[in-house]
């Protein structure tokens, strides 16, 4: 009587985040403690960031940070270094709610001064009422996400007022937040820049228009150890044994990541992708089905963004 072979890994780590705050403006007594410079430097003279004094900023202290397009659509005033890595970002915007044409107002990260590529979470409150996360390729926009309506948390803002806007980037991974809420399907996977400067945004189409912050706060964002899960935990399990003709596999996910599972000969040579994709937590099958393969032993490897399993198996022509 045949058996299956092996042994899979047996613990798996899960990650969470924990912070070690990097940079803050808060500009208190009308001064500015950062270095703010033109992310586009081509504005003469250049979009700098300003201190303005403003009853009921969100610190109560009267001094707000403001920057305006003017001499061209957008501004973007950058603070930080371009080295800085896996960050979060988050910063009290006045947003403007108006009948029509913007104006854009957001939170940038992992700004690459080389390309004028950067991540970017803003609110557009005219007649589209939508928060929208995107990568920009210089003035090309791809879009990662879009919310409007009920998916706004507290509904959408029906006047001008302070809301607060947060980034956080780890790896390939995003995480958006509206007032402290994490918004929908977060977080999200996108191969963009690796690094770079953080900052504020603002565009408007046509015209002359600004964006008031307050309180910005740049925390480096560090993986930790948060628990150890056996193979009770995430399971991949194989059948029948041995296996004759086709093969049945399940595997159970205890969080939502990307996977992917392959099927490799004895030689380490891949025979087969059953599935390459993101997943939820939650229990799935796949079958193997085996064409002009000889008899003898085969791996199935299940690859996630939080460690692997494998199994050996034995097939029979």
């Amino acid at each position: 009587m045949y058996k299956v072979l092996g042994i899979l890994l047996s613990l798996v780590l899960c990650f969470s985040l924990s912070t070690a705050q990097l940079f803050e403006e808060h500009f208190t007594d009308g001064n500015l403690t950062l270095n703010w410079f033109d992310g586009w430097g081509v504005a003469d003279p250049p979009d700098t960031m300003t201190v303005v004094s403003v009853t009921g900023n969100p610190s109560g202290d009267g001094w707000v940070g403001k920057l305006s397009n003017a001499g061209t659509v957008v501004a973007t005033a950058l603070a930080g270094n371009a080295t800085i890595k896996d960050y979060s970002v988050e910063a009290y915007i006045y947003t403007t709610v108006s009948a029509s044409g913007g104006p854009y107002q957001g939170i940038v990260a992992r700004w690459d001064t080389t390309t004028n590529c950067y991540f970017l979470l803003m609110c557009d409150f005219d007649d589209t009422q939508r928060i929208r996360l995107s990568y920009n390729e210089s003035a090309t926009p791809r879009l990662i996400r879009q919310w409007e309506g009920g998916e706004i948390p507290g509904g959408v803002p029906t006047e001008s007022g302070w809301h607060k806007l947060k980034l956080i980037i780890v790896g390939n991974q995003i995480w958006a937040y509206f007032d402290d809420n994490e918004l929908a399907n977060c977080p999200f996977t996108y191969a963009g820049t690796a690094q770079g400067f953080f900052g504020v945004y603002v565009f408007k189409m046509a015209g002359t228009d600004s964006i008031l912050c307050d309180d910005i706060v740049v925390s480096e964002e560090v993986g930790v150890e948060e628990n150890i899960y056996s193979s009770n935990d995430i399971v991949l399990n194989v059948s029948p044994i041995p296996a004759m003709g086709n093969v049945s596999i399940d595997y159970s996910l205890p969080k939502k990541t990307d996977i992917t599972l392959k099927v490799y000969n004895i030689q380490g040579q891949e025979v087969a992708i059953l599935y390459s994709g993101v997943r939820g937590a939650g229990t799935y099958s796949a079958v193997w089905g085996r064409t002009d393969l000889t008899s003898g032993f085969y791996f199935l490897r299940l690859s996630t963004d939080y460690g692997e399993q494998s199994r050996r198996m034995l097939v029979l022509r």
